[in-house]
């Protein structure tokens, strides 16, 4: 945190519901980061209890407020999420300070919901970049009706973009009824860069290609 400050009721309320019930959940790995440009380094953990499909996984910080430890979810529970699919690192550069990108999902097959975002702190509360969660609309395309089947999402410097921070590359695997789960005929793939004004990653580019 910059500065200390009084944890409010909100604050407090996160604090208690996201702390993990009393023996049930551990500490799958820890992250050391400065999220909210202070003098320390904040804990970002990834956290599980049980086992899939009865298990679950999340993400916390864990901070401190007034000489006491505060512990903030910062992703939805999911089934399936490890190590490599969450990144801790400086990804817009305005200002300098650390973001948690975070890649999940439930059911682990063809269709299953997929969850990802981009997160910050502050010392106070979380802050949204960007979200990508269910429900997923059906989509228009060629004169047909596409559904979502799947996602692969990365953070990479994009020629396109024109820009030298990192941007969001999404490759959305979309199908009409007829076809099966395994083979998408078209992929979506959208771009998104940072926009200092409205702190949020925003689409500025998209296209449908065909598998």
């Amino acid at each position: 945190m910059r500065r200390p400050f009084t944890c409010s009721l909100a604050v407090l309320a996160v604090a208690l519901v996201t702390a993990a019930p009393a023996g049930a959940a551990t500490v799958v790995h820890t992250w050391r980061a400065n999220l909210d440009g202070d003098s320390h380094r904040e804990l970002v953990q990834l956290m599980k209890n049980g086992t899939p499909p009865i298990g679950h996984r999340w993400l916390r910080v864990v901070d401190r407020a007034g000489g006491n430890r505060v512990f903030v979810r910062i992703s939805p529970r999911v089934e399936f999420m490890t190590v490599s699919d969450v990144k801790v690192e400086d990804m817009n550069a305005r200002p300098s300070r650390d973001e948690v990108l975070y890649f999940g999902n439930i059911g682990g097959t063809a269709g299953s919901p997929t969850y990802a975002g981009i997160r910050g702190w502050n010392g106070q509360r979380v802050h949204r970049f960007w979200t990508y969660a269910p429900p997923y609309p059906k989509l228009r395309h060629n004169g047909h009706t596409y559904s979502y089947d799947s996602v692969t999402i990365k953070l990479a410097q994009l020629a396109s973009a024109h820009d030298p921070a990192l941007e969001i590359n999404l490759h959305q695997g979309e199908l009409t009824g007829s076809a099966p789960l395994c083979c998408p005929q078209f992929e979506l793939i959208r771009h998104y860069r940072y926009r200092p004004a409205t702190r949020t990653w925003v689409l500025y580019e998209h296209r449908w290609h065909r598998n």
